[in-house]
């Protein structure tokens, strides 16, 4: 499901500018805010907004002795949104992919097109219902039918699971899946944290998924430690380690009772979260790529998977 990002609305009241034309305008038209050491135009109507500015940089092109002007909309000190005297302008988010950058972005192209996300994933979309995979400092003009497109094709591709691949990962590690669902189905105790911290062959209670992209090497490092011993386990049938593998599972897809003061885990979420140490492990088996056709947006709850 797509979601336009329009965070608290346009509170500035910035105006929406569709051309060079239009910004240059506006640029001569604002008055500075007297008493600043260096100039500030504020961009929106509402001028306390002084985050929100209207700017002037002059280019020069040596090759050819001569000059020409940008005019930007900028953010925070960052220019976002630029337009240049060939008729081009270009998008830029400056890797704050958030709500507020969003929003400032869609009340500024509000007469171009807007700014969607697609679980994450953000496309221009014009007015014309097109929808063009989001690239920071994408540029877009107006082609012939009044619509804004970009000058640039940015391929986009959605990641597909292969049931077979996937199958056939579960049963090569089917053995440790079953003997933990069955563990947790007699017994959901785990144990407490200074024992599994303190288990042998350096397991701990570490995740091995991310849930926050800073986490991803740290996730990926207990993950590639755990899959090694795994694969040991699988040739040495070492009962030991087979228990203390699925411990360490049931502890990060379990949760922590203050009752038994240790932690708990069940076989379902077990399963479930093997699924995703499968996933995230072997992505470049179990997922097929497929391209998006130009000017469609599309929704990919698998792209996690390769963030990492």
């Amino acid at each position: 499901m797509s979601i336009t990002l329009w965070g608290h609305g346009n509170c500035a009241q910035i105006p929406r500018l569709t051309n060079y034309a239009e910004a240059k305008d506006w640029y001569e038209k604002v008055v500075p805010i007297r008493g600043r050491t260096v100039e500030l135009k504020p961009l929106g109507r509402k001028r306390r907004f002084t985050q929100y500015e209207i700017c002037k940089q002059t280019v020069a092109i040596q090759s050819e002795n001569r000059e020409y002007d940008i005019y930007s909309c900028a953010m925070f000190g960052r220019d976002m949104v630029k337009f240049y005297p060939n008729g081009e302008i270009s998008i830029h988010a400056n890797q704050w992919y958030s709500i507020t950058t969003g929003a400032f972005l869609n009340s500024v192209l509000f007469n171009m097109g807007t700014i969607i996300s697609e679980s994450g994933k953000w496309y221009f979309q014009n007015k014309n219902n097109q929808s063009f995979r989001f690239k920071d400092g994408m540029r877009i003009r107006m082609g012939d039918d009044g619509m804004y497109v970009p000058t640039e094709i940015v391929e986009d591709k959605v990641f597909r699971i292969d049931r077979k691949r996937m199958n056939a990962i579960r049963k090569r590690y089917s053995s440790i899946i079953q003997y933990g669902k069955t563990m947790l189905a007699l017994d959901g105790n785990v144990g407490k944290l200074e024992e599994l911290e303190l288990a042998k062959h350096g397991l701990s209670t570490s995740r091995m998924i991310p849930y926050h992209s800073w986490q991803s090497e740290e996730t990926r490092a207990s993950r590639d430690k755990w899959f090694a011993l795994a694969d040991k386990q699988l040739q040495s049938g070492d009962l030991e380690l087979l228990y203390d593998l699925v411990r360490c599972v049931a502890s990060v897809s379990g949760r922590y009772s203050y009752k038994s003061n240790g932690y708990v885990g069940d076989s379902v979420s077990f399963a479930n979260y093997m699924d995703e140490m499968f996933k995230y492990q072997y992505r470049h088996e179990v997922f097929t790529e497929e391209l998006v056709p130009y000017g469609e947006s599309r929704e990919d709850r698998n792209k996690k998977y390769f963030a990492v």
